[in-house]
Formats: C-alpha cells, structure tokens, sequence
C-alpha cells in the first residue's frame, strides 16, 4: 500500500497550491490498524483529516480555536446543502483496501473543496448554525443510543 500521509496530501494538494495551506503535523502509526492524522493550516483555518480504523473523517475550523472545536464536515455540508446525501459512506462490503481509503479521500476532498469553500477561505459566519446542527445530531445519536440501551436484555 501507498504511503497513508502521501495519499492525502495529493488529494488535498489543492488547500495548499490555492488556499496557501500548509501541512503542519502528520502523524502515522502503521501498528495501530494504519491510523494517521495530518492537520494543515491558513492564515485563518485549519483542516484536519483523520484515518481511523479504515475510515476517513474531516474536520474544519478556525486555526486560531482547539480541534476539539472545529466542525465535521458532514456537520457543515448538512448546514449550507440539507438534501445533499451523508458525506460518509461506511461499508462491511469486503473490497480491496488501498481503493477504498482512495475512494474515501477523493470523495472528501471533493466534497470540501465543493460544498466547504466559505470555511477554506476562512470565513466563519455561519458557525452558530453549524453548531446548530452538530448539536441536534449528537443530540438525536445520543438519544438513539439511550433507546437501544433500554432495550436491551443482559
């Protein structure tokens, strides 16, 4: 397999060759089910993309905040386009690794670079509602999670 941190910085080449991002911590562990974090930076925003246990995850926000703070991009698509499918796709199909985490990485980096634009260039105004909709989704998932454990049986 390629290298982890080569697949996504060629796929979100375009934050640093027209947004003047830059690539300001990356970090593999190949031993820990091929998890890597890279976190890249403007002037006023910051991006973080995350491999976990084959799945890919984004988070934008404002550089000058903690990550804790910064935005899912699901979170933020759902904001600006509601009727727009969920940006991920998680799948048990059993397919060839190297071209899922692939596949992932383009959709994603298509997806922000589409529908994220006004949080690349780093404008922020409509944070509030974003936080609107992180919360009723948290909100609605916790309250699921509630719902399965009450009805479950030990």
């Amino acid at each position: 397999m390629r290298n982890i941190i080569e697949l996504i910085t060629e796929y979100f080449k375009f934050l640093i060759n027209e947004y003047n991002y830059s690539i300001v911590s990356e970090e593999h562990n190949p031993e820990v089910m091929g998890n890597a974090v890279v976190i890249l930076k403007s002037k006023f925003t910051g991006v973080i993309i995350i491999l976990d246990r084959g799945q890919i995850s984004i988070k934008i926000g404002e550089a000058s905040t903690p990550e804790e703070e910064w935005f899912d991009i699901g979170d933020v698509v759902k904001t600006f386009y509601p009727n727009l499918p969920e940006v991920y796709e998680f799948t048990t199909a059993s397919t060839n690794y190297q071209d899922y985490i692939e596949f992932q990485l383009k959709k994603l980096a298509d997806i922000l670079q589409d529908y994220c634009l006004q949080l690349i260039i780093g404008d922020f105004s409509m944070k509030g509602k974003i936080k609107e909709t992180e919360t009723a989704r948290v909100s609605k998932m916790l309250k699921r999670f509630k719902n399965i454990s009450k009805d479950e049986k030990f």
